[in-house]
C-alpha cells in the first residue's frame, strides 16, 4: 500500500504541468545591472567584494539589498566613511541611470537601499573585538556590531547623523591645516 501511494504521489508530481512563470521587469533587471556595476566599482576602491544582494518590490516595502565581504580591520570612525561612500556611490548609479529614471515615478533614497559589510582579517578570519564585525544600513539607520558569540550591536545612528560627523571632522581637518 505505501508503495502505491509513493508512485501516486510521484505521478501526480510528474504530470501537473506548472504555470508559474517568473518574470523579471525591466526595470528588476537594470536595478540587477546598477548593482553589479557598483560591486565592481566598489571592488576596485574600496576592495569591497560584493557577496549578495536582494530586495523588496512589495508595495509598502520597496527596497534593494546589496552585501559586501571586507577583509580589513574597520574602527567605527573607518566604517562610517565606508558604509557612506557605498551608500553613496549605489544610490547615485540607481539614480543616474537614464532607463530606470523613466521606469521609477520616485528617486531612490536612502531608506529604500539595505547594505550590509561583513568585516574579515586579511587572513579571512573572522574580526574579533574590538574591530567590528559588520556594518549594517537598514532603514536608514547605521549598526556597528562586534562579532563575539553572537553580533553584538555597540552604537546606531542615522544616516544623516553620521554624515553630519563626517562633514564635521572634514571641517575640523581644514581648521587645522594651514590654508596656502
Amino acid at each position: 500500500m505505501i508503495k502505491l501511494n509513493w508512485f501516486l504521489l510521484l505521478f501526480l508530481l510528474i504530470s501537473c504541468k506548472s504555470n508559474i512563470k517568473l518574470e523579471i521587469s525591466q526595470k528588476e533587471i537594470i536595478e540587477n545591472q546598477m548593482i553589479a556595476k557598483t560591486g565592481k566599482e566598489l571592488e576596485n576602491e574600496k576592495q569591497l567584494i560584493l557577496s549578495g544582494f536582494g530586495g523588496s518590490s512589495l508595495k509598502g516595502y520597496e527596497h534593494l539589498a546589496i552585501s559586501f565581504d571586507y577583509f580589513n580591520p574597520l574602527t567605527i570612525k573607518k566604517a562610517r566613511k565606508l558604509i557612506l561612500f557605498t551608500a553613496n556611490r549605489f544610490l547615485n548609479n540607481l539614480n543616474s541611470n537614464d532607463v530606470l529614471k523613466t521606469l521609477q515615478t520616485n528617486q531612490y533614497e536612502i531608506q529604500n537601499i539595505k547594505i550590509m559589510i561583513f568585516c574579515y582579517m586579511a587572513d579571512k578570519s573572522s574580526a574579533r573585538p574590538p574591530n567590528l564585525g559588520s556594518i549594517w544600513l537598514i532603514k536608514n539607520k547605521i549598526y556597528y556590531n562586534l562579532r563575539e558569540e553572537d553580533l553584538k550591536t555597540i552604537h546606531k545612528e542615522t544616516y544623516e547623523e553620521a554624515l553630519k560627523i563626517v562633514e564635521n571632522e572634514k571641517s575640523s581637518k581644514e581648521i587645522k591645516s594651514p590654508s596656502e
